[in-house]
Formats: C-alpha cells, sequence, structure tokens
C-alpha cells in the first residue's frame, strides 16, 4: 500500500484526487466468503462511504 500511494498513475486517479479510497485491513471479513462474509463486507463499505 505504501508503494502505491507513491505511484504517480495513482495519485491521477479521480477517487484517489477526491478522497473517494477506503483501506480495509485484513482483520475483517474481507478475506473470507459466504453470505456472512458478503454481508459484513457489504456493511464495511456502507461505513465507509455514507456519512
Amino acid at each position: 500500500m505504501d508503494e502505491m500511494k507513491k505511484d504517480p498513475i495513482w495519485l491521477q486517479m479521480p477517487a484517489v484526487k477526491n478522497g473517494h479510497v477506503y483501506v480495509f485491513d485484513d482483520s475483517l471479513s474481507w478475506l473470507y466468503t459466504g453470505a456472512i462474509a458478503n454481508s459484513h463486507m457489504i456493511d464495511d463499505v456502507l461505513k465507509s462511504v455514507v456519512k
């Protein structure tokens, strides 16, 4: 992630420029599959984008 943040292509992306990038670490449900994990992922995204 640190190297990616320095990449000029990354820095030019509209989402990055406008602060619309959200990082989720591996302590969350993102590494799992199934209905419950998917529901948790959706909840995590909604918490990040809905203010």
